[in-house]
């Protein structure tokens, strides 16, 4: 570990709501923070009911609803800097941070068995595109996510508790999240990044069993985009679910 080091972005980082949009993109994003993006907050049940804001309206048991909204509205609302939709960002921020478990865990769930990483992937995407927009909470939302990242390595070290479903399970029975490991470690290298030498070693083991544990999980995607192996026809879904169409485009 003494000698890791990631290699850099081709590209600097652009921090949200550095570059403002301008024509047909700003008119483009205007329409979304003007209609149903925008709103979503306010009526969406699996927005605005959703256990992640003490609701209870999920739609299946990966409680991702609420997560992937919030990484759509922090950029929205930082491009545009639009207050209304800043308000909603900082809200559901607020909420999850000072609910935050004693332990570091994110998120509604209360049980071993209903505790998976996945919707976390999202959600730390958008802690993380907060933290560059609101330089004021930078520290705050790193702290959040690394007394996270912390959980979230003891618990994969525990047989990949959380990721891998073992009998009893009931987070990600068709193993999206195993399939999109990567989702994680792009916030984890983002953290990586922003923290105190001593915090790294924690972040650099978990990005790696993250890996492994997808291996493990037969979701490797090395093995899947190469001759003999990627698909050159048609063909119906298989199962289990590894060929659907998100996890493709992101693998």
């Amino acid at each position: 570990m003494a000698s890791a080091k990631l290699v850099s972005f081709k590209y600097g980082e652009i921090p949200v709501g550095a570059i403002k949009p301008r024509g047909w993109v700003k008119d483009q994003l205007r329409l979304a923070a003007d209609g149903l993006a925008g709103h979503m907050f306010e009526f969406y049940r699996y927005v605005k009911n959703s256990s992640w804001l003490g609701g209870s309206e999920e739609y299946s048991e990966l409680n991702e609803a609420a997560p992937y909204w919030y990484n759509g509205i922090v950029p929205l609302a930082y491009t545009l800097n639009d207050e209304r939709l800043k308000a909603q960002a900082s809200q559901f921020l607020d909420y999850v941070i000072t609910h935050q478990a004693d332990d570091g865990w994110l998120g509604p769930e209360t049980t071993k068995e209903t505790r998976g990483l996945w919707a976390r992937c999202l959600l730390l995407l958008g802690m993380a595109a907060h933290a560059q927009a609101e330089p004021g909470r930078r520290d705050e939302i790193i702290n959040s996510m690394l007394r996270f990242t912390r959980l979230a390595h003891i618990m994969i070290q525990n047989d990949y508790q959380g990721y891998l479903s073992h009998e009893g399970d009931r987070f990600d029975p068709l193993k999206f999240g195993l399939a999109r490991a990567h989702e994680l470690s792009t916030t984890l290298q983002w953290l990586y990044e922003n923290v105190a030498e001593e915090n790294r070693s924690v972040i650099w083991d978990t990005m790696d069993l993250m890996w492994t544990g997808a291996e493990i999980g037969g979701r490797d995607w090395s093995k899947f985009f190469v001759p003999g192996a990627f698909p050159t026809s048609a063909s119906i879904k298989p199962q289990p679910n590894f060929q659907h169409g998100i996890n493709v485009a992101q693998g």
